[in-house]
């Protein structure tokens, strides 16, 4: 089984019809074996029917409570568990495309979830050619042509992305699966593929290439205004391992086939098919978080300094300073329910309105306006970066306040949100990591109030 996740020789189609046919269902049954472990719907409903569609798509969907200890690890290895059926699927396919002896390009649909059925329908009744398996043969290339088709493979990597970027945020408004996953895979692929084309580079200097691509991808993406560096350095890690991924795909074809680059076209049509998809099925995520914090204070105390919260002290962490939506004051006015709150962020100003006043109990708001999630750190003063408003909003939240005994209270902030970032799997630990920082810095600050109070008094 293991030797089938190989990218060199070739499968015949009975073997390869088995084994993807066992990676696609094991799909499935994670995410319901997932959805199951975290508390969502296992009976036939349009969720569990979307999976049919995009496996582990929707498993962060049903996080809609308090997270438990095990959410976030599952959804680590749900994540992880997609990579490997991803390249298990285009392994398999790459293999088989060989062995008939079409385009491998073909393979990379692999990575398309809804289209993994189809490929694999087609790959299987394509009959064997009979040819022999043998291990592909590699021509070192001459150290003049290495830097020629390294430095083209850099363009191309560069290019591609530059195009990736602007067709799916701004021609399509996605920032999905298809453009995080799909997309440095086939960049990756690409820079590899040009740079071992006509003769083989080695697998250190593949990996140079793709990793020094994806860096000045990156920097392009800067000098034209279409990401700030918070984005890219938050989006990096996944970026780079897909580029990895494609980069040893991409290799691969060239050392068995050199095909002309016009092949890749095939791959590249992935890209807006994909991004099209996104945009007419788009995926929201709602979920909740929620932190609490013990002040050695009555409740009468806190009351007051949640009504009264003024500027918070505590200095943000260096990701907030450097541009990441962080609040900087919250004012009240008026009371009870109706009244308006001002929440100041670093961004922008909050409006929200009460909904629920219970005093020295409970204080619920709904979030009228939301402000940018981060203020691009960039040489302009404007960035072509649509995520920034709209693709993560806050609904609604609440102060809720707790009896601990003698003179102290536990004070929680819950918090619903609106996530329309893919994958899920991988945005929402980050945007969970992020609220739960700046719930905790506005709660400190909150215990430094009531506690000075006290203080004060006593």
């Amino acid at each position: 089984m293991l030797s089938l996740l190989w990218i060199e020789g070739r499968t015949g189609p009975a073997t390869y019809f088995k084994w993807s046919l066992a990676w696609m269902l094991s799909q499935y049954l994670a995410g319901y074996l997932i959805l199951k472990a975290l508390g969502g719907p296992t009976a036939l409903n349009p969720i569990l029917l979307h999976i049919f569609v995009m496996p582990l798509r929707y498993v962060g969907q049903v996080i809609q409570g308090p997270r438990s200890p095990l959410t976030t690890p599952l959804l680590a290895a749900a994540f992880l568990y997609q990579i490997i059926t991803a390249w298990a699927l285009a392994a398999l396919a790459l293999r088989r495309a060989r062995d008939y002896g079409i385009n491998e390009w073909w393979a990379t649909a692999a990575f398309v979830p809804p289209l993994q059925p189809l490929l694999v329908l087609v790959l299987t009744l394509l009959h064997s050619s009979g040819a022999q398996n043998s291990p592909p043969q590699a021509t070192p290339a001459p150290r003049a042509r290495v830097t020629i088709d390294a430095f083209k493979g850099a363009c191309a990597g560069i290019g591609l992305t530059l195009l990736a970027v602007a067709m799916s945020t701004l021609v399509f408004g996605v920032y999905g699966t298809g453009l995080f996953v799909l997309s440095p895979v086939i960049i990756g692929a690409v820079t590899a593929y040009v740079g071992n084309r006509r003769g083989d580079i080695g697998a250190k200097a593949t990996w140079a290439l793709v990793k020094s691509a994806s860096a000045l991808g990156g920097l392009a993406l800067l000098t034209f205004a279409l990401e700030g560096l918070i984005c890219i350095i938050v989006i990096a890690p996944l970026w780079l391992a897909g580029s990895v991924i494609g980069g040893v795909i991409g290799r691969a074809i060239a050392l068995a086939s050199h095909r002309p680059p016009r092949d890749t076209a095939v791959a590249l049509v992935l890209l807006p098919l994909i991004y099209g998809l996104e945009a007419a099925f788009p995926a929201t995520v709602t979920f909740e978080n929620q932190v609490s914090i013990d002040i050695n204070a009555p409740r009468t105390a806190v009351w007051r300094a949640i009504t009264a919260m003024g500027r918070v002290e505590e200095r943000p962490g260096q990701l907030f300073r450097w541009g990441l939506a962080h609040p900087l004051s919250g004012r009240l006015l008026g009371a009870g329910v109706g009244a308006k709150r001002y929440g100041q962020f670093s961004t922008g100003t909050a409006i929200e309105r009460i909904t629920d006043w219970i005093p020295d109990h409970r204080l619920a708001f709904v979030v009228l306006n939301d402000v940018p999630t981060v203020r691009e750190l960039s040489p302009y003063d404007h960035v072509y970066a649509p995520h920034a408003v709209g693709y993560f909003r806050t609904l609604l939240a609440s102060f809720e306040l707790e009896d601990r005994g003698g003179q102290a209270t536990r004070l929680t902030l819950k918090s619903t949100h609106l996530l329309r970032l893919e994958p899920s799997l991988y945005w929402l630990p980050i945007v969970n990591w992020v609220i739960e920082e700046n719930k905790t810095r506005v709660l400190r600050h909150i215990r430094v109030l009531a506690e000075r109070h006290i203080n004060s008094v006593n």
